[in-house]
């Protein structure tokens, strides 16, 4: 009955089929065997190969070479000592972006239940709880939060490894940029950009961030809690990369019925005048009155030094107080309080609108797309006309 059964076939396709399925069963059985078969069910490979020698014996089955199947000195083939994946990171970053084991799963296009277990994987490698609840919601531990600034600069790299310039698609970014802004910076300018983000890559995320004249730029960059940064700096850290997005005329504000308001200033008059000054002698701006034409300030102690610079125009209705900021800042808030913007009687350079970033970024695709809006976004009302004067360099 056999022979006639096996008459109807071609013997040596049958033979052939027969060997590779046993080849085959027996690879996975020596993977399970040594513990290599990872929770997906796909071989995990130390080292990037797998030193399994098959081959066909004179009968034609399979014959099995183990001499190269353990490492050098005898040790047992085991799994990586790192168990992090790229996938676990970003249900890590997920989680923690959205406070909410169900909302993550539906962004992540998960089950409930399969995120809930990698965030207990990922309890268990951290040794921390990560996440704790808190009302209505699950907030992130201090090393979660810790974690999630690394996690998003790896998984960043990662991508950028796969990604031509010629690849890199906005609508498909899924990740959060933090944009830091200077106290000094208009509040309008960024409106626009903000909106083309959204348009561009709605699934992206962006985090604005004060930076308050003692903020460590350099080292929020340096970490990933910063990506991208604008304002008005004399000095900028030696670590950081930078260019210029405009220039701009630096002016007073003052109540609008200031005696400055009704009659142009000369130096004498800005010297005794009480100035409202921000942290460290005005931090991102040098005292015109201490720097131009070589004049000193004679009534220093006629002026309130200040703990928050975006406080300053709010005190000055009603006052004879004067505050020194850039046009943009100044017209800006003098078309939403009773301000007067009062030009520098005297030649004075122009304030440099920058935009910074970190050297570690600088070939990130993401990084370099967010440069870019920033620097195509509007600059009107930084200078007295249509628009302002961009700079060259």
């Amino acid at each position: 009955m056999i022979f006639i059964l096996f008459s109807q076939f071609d013997l040596q396709k049958v033979f052939k089929f027969y060997q590779k399925i046993s080849t085959f069963f027996i690879y996975v059985l020596i993977l399970c065997v040594d513990g290599v078969v990872g929770a997906d069910g796909c071989p995990e490979l130390p080292g990037g190969s797998f030193g399994l020698a098959i081959s066909c014996n004179f009968s034609g089955f399979p014959s099995l070479d183990l001499h190269d199947m353990r490492p050098q000195g005898g040790e047992r083939l085991r799994v990586l000592d790192n168990p992090l994946t790229a996938f676990n990171l970003r249900v890590l970053c997920t989680l923690i972006e959205e406070g909410n084991v169900t909302n993550a799963a539906r962004r992540l296009n998960l089950s409930q239940p399969a995120t809930s277990l990698i965030l207990k994987q990922l309890r268990d490698i951290f040794r921390d709880e990560l996440l704790v609840r808190s009302g209505g919601r699950m907030v992130p531990t201090d090393h979660a939060q810790a974690l999630y600034r690394t996690a998003q600069h790896v998984l960043s790299e990662l991508n950028e490894l796969i990604l031509r310039p010629e690849e890199f698609e906005p609508q498909t970014l899924d990740q959060t940029m933090t944009i830091g802004v200077a106290d000094t910076v208009s509040p309008g300018l960024l409106g626009t950009v903000l909106r083309q983000a959204s348009l561009q890559a709605p699934a992206a995320r962006f985090v604005l961030q004060r930076l308050p004249a003692d903020f460590d730029l350099e080292g929020a960059m340096a970490n990933g809690a910063v990506d991208v940064a604008i304002g008005h700096w004399l000095q900028m850290p030696v670590g950081l990369k930078r260019t210029i997005l405009a220039e701009e005329e630096v002016v007073w504000l003052v109540d609008r019925n200031h005696r400055f308001a009704h009659s142009s200033p000369s130096l004498e008059d800005l010297s005794g005048a009480r100035h409202l000054m921000a942290p460290g002698g005005s931090a991102w701006l040098p005292s015109v009155l201490e720097t131009a034409a070589g004049l000193q300030r004679t009534a220093r102690d006629q002026r309130i030094v200040l703990c928050d610079y975006l406080m300053a125009p709010h005190l000055l209705p009603g006052t004879d107080l004067v505050l020194t900021a850039g046009y943009g800042f100044a017209t800006h808030h003098a078309g939403l309080l009773p301000l007067s913007v009062i030009k520098c009687p005297f030649p004075y350079p122009r304030s440099q609108l920058t935009m910074a970033w970190h050297e570690r970024t600088d070939h990130s695709l993401a990084q370099k797309w967010v440069r870019g809006l920033l620097s195509a976004m509007p600059l009107y009302g930084l200078a007295p006309g249509s628009e302002p004067m961009r700079a060259t360099g």
